[in-house]
């Protein structure tokens, strides 16, 4: 019966995993003015899959990190559940977009000492193969439309489809440098032509992040294949810059203007190449420094007149969603987060962990134009279903 449950929780997680990659805003159907699109049903697998897990799972296999990640949840649902009373407006939203964060950490939640029997290897597979679906349709789009893919229905967010993208591009990096599989470095190039196609300039950042941060963590180990990197690095750039000019040239003119912008332009320059956002980082330092206690929940700048409706900036945005104390409650998870990768790279440096921890560390310092690892709940379930099976496998092997 043990088995039955894992088989269901293990199809159900990969069957979500195909969804968040291929088809994640088409409309199912209509209530009302509401219209219900598949990242719903996404939701629903990602939480009866949570559930029974839950209920099989034995409380001393528990890992001993579960304590403090659970604690940060219940300071963010206490905090959501105050700003209620300053967002009246939006009371379904903010619970819904709280249920939403707190089940994409799910994976974290479950996180054992004794591994559940399930390889790794078998989500990151689910993980590639969708993206490689996901990318074509992407790809597909992108070059039949000739237009942004935002205004093809297809999408609402171009960032969160490019975070997805980058997310397999790093990992499949780090399974090929270790198994030198030719569907890994497939699924890293088609990934990357994704990225193109989305036009996501954070995305393709997380990713040359990355990248430099496994060759530098390979190197640091050994130092015989620093002429090697060089070679690919500069191939890499140079067929990236021949197919953008080649296929997206609306795209390369996109990301020209941004460098353009950050290194000569003036400030009115910077914030249209960063579709205005310094105006809303400066309306909600403004804000915040007035009220730096006053938690406005996930919803929050939606009823408060300010520009915008996300902070576009991790750290802001958790002081938006709980004042200072949910931003001391933000940088408790990042450092839950950070502690899990950096152990799992220390006990077993191998590309695999290195391309997980340098993918964190990315996202991270992208997230100071975002809103990672407090928005876009498929990302943080994906790459936190990939760091579980890890932690899970290393406690084992250790004999935690």
């Amino acid at each position: 019966m043990i088995f039955r449950d894992l088989n269901l929780i293990v199809f159900l997680r990969k069957v979500a995993i195909f969804l968040i990659y291929t088809f994640p805003f088409i409309p199912l159907f209509n209530i009302g003015s509401k219209v219900i699109q598949i990242e719903m049903l996404v939701f629903f697998l990602v939480l009866v899959a949570f559930i029974i897990e839950l209920s099989k799972v034995n409380l001393k296999y528990l890992s001993k990190n579960n304590g403090p990640l659970i604690f940060v949840l219940w300071i963010f649902s206490l905090l959501t559940v105050i700003s209620l009373f300053y967002t009246s407006d939006v009371i379904l939203a903010q619970l819904q977009d709280l249920s939403y964060w707190i089940l994409s950490l799910s994976p974290l939640i479950l996180i054992k000492g004794k591994f559940n029997g399930n390889s790794p290897y078998d989500y990151v597979r689910c993980i590639m193969l969708s993206s490689i679906v996901g990318s074509i349709i992407v790809i597909a789009i992108k070059i039949s439309s000739d237009t942004i893919l935002r205004s093809t229905g297809f999408m609402s967010s171009a960032n969160l489809a490019g975070a997805l993208f980058a997310l397999t591009c790093i990992i499949s990096l780090g399974y090929y440098l270790e198994f030198k599989s030719k569907l890994f470095l497939s699924t890293f190039v088609i990934n990357i032509v994704a990225i193109f196609a989305t036009g996501s300039r954070e995305s393709l950042l997380t990713v040359i992040i990355s990248i430099l941060i496994i060759g530098l963590l390979l190197l640091y180990n050994s130092r015989k294949h620093v002429i090697r990197w060089i070679i690919v690095l500069t191939t890499l750039i140079i067929s990236s810059i021949f197919l953008l000019n080649s296929l997206f040239t609306d795209i390369l003119h996109r990301y020209l203007v941004t460098l353009t912008s950050v290194f000569t332009g003036s400030e009115s320059e910077m914030n249209l190449a960063f579709s205005d956002r310094l105006i809303l980082w400066e309306e909600l330092i403004d804000r915040l420094v007035e009220n730096p206690i006053t938690p406005l929940g996930f919803q929050g700048l939606s009823v408060t007149g300010t520009f915008g409706l996300y902070a576009h900036n991790m750290f802001l945005q958790a002081l938006v969603i709980g004042g200072v104390i949910g931003l001391i409650a933000f940088l408790m998870l990042l450092v839950i987060i950070y502690k899990y990768c950096i152990k799992n790279y220390k006990k077993q440096p191998s590309p695999v962990s290195a391309s997980i921890l340098a993918l964190i560390i990315g996202y991270s310092l992208t997230g100071m134009v975002s809103d990672h690892f407090l928005n876009f709940f498929t990302w943080n379930f994906v790459m936190f279903t990939v760091l579980k099976q890890q932690v899970e496998s290393l406690l084992t092997k250790n004999g935690v």
